[in-house]
């Protein structure tokens, strides 16, 4: 058997968390639909802690961005971003609509998007 080790063992440090300026990615989009026609340059979004049509109005106007990878590089980056604005509320339960620069893609729905804190109207 050896003998014990005199080396002190190493500590935990904490992680440093990070700012950023949106919440945690909020689980998102379904196009807006009746029951033969749907709008794909509007879609639906569902916010985490949102439950009632007043809790939505800190929310107008914010940028919403969908954030997806590709194969190729561009800019030194394979990610890629679909920028979009939330332009009102949609039902009484916190839902809200949205509207993106370009339709996003089909694979892109139920995925998350990130919801930016910008721009503030405070």
């Amino acid at each position: 058997m050896p003998p014990p080790s005199t080396t002190p063992l190493p500590t935990l440090i904490p992680r440093l968390t990070r700012s950023r300026p949106h919440p945690p990615p909020r689980p998102a989009p379904l196009p807006r639909r009746s029951q033969a026609n749907q709008d794909t340059h509007t879609n639906i979004l569902r916010l985490e802690g949102v439950n009632d049509v007043k809790a939505t109005n800190f929310y107008m106007g914010k940028r919403v961005a969908y954030i997806f990878k590709a194969k190729t590089l561009k800019n030194g980056s394979k990610f890629r971003v679909i920028w979009g604005r939330i332009t009102r509320s949609h039902g009484t339960t916190g839902a809200v609509r949205a509207k993106f620069a370009s339709n996003l893609p089909g694979k892109a729905l139920g995925g998350p998007v990130r919801v930016m804190l910008y721009p503030s109207h405070i």
